[in-house]
């Protein structure tokens, strides 16, 4: 298991990633993004979920760009989406 830590990079995530090697990772949403670091996989939220206001799609595309250009790859990314209301991108 691996456990995906929210935007937290403080010591104690550091510690705890040393303390257990491979079990820490690290969970960035757009707009939160301090990284990455080489001891942390990480993945991407979109941040979508629980959200009663718009999206924020451009924040998403500017987490996409600055994983592209981390030079570390991300274990996966969270593609928007919303249960049951399949037009969610309304172009």
């Amino acid at each position: 298991m691996l456990v995906m830590v929210a935007n937290n990079t403080g010591v104690k995530v550091g510690y705890l990633a040393g303390k257990f090697e491979g079990k820490i990772g690290h969970l960035y949403s757009p707009g939160a993004q301090t990284g990455p670091h080489e001891f942390l996989p990480f993945g991407l939220d979109n941040g979508a979920f629980g959200r009663d206001d718009d999206w924020d799609e451009d924040g998403w595309i500017e987490l996409l760009d600055w994983a592209l250009l981390s030079g570390q790859r991300p274990l996966w990314c969270l593609v928007p989406d919303v249960v049951g209301d399949r037009p969610f991108f309304r172009g």
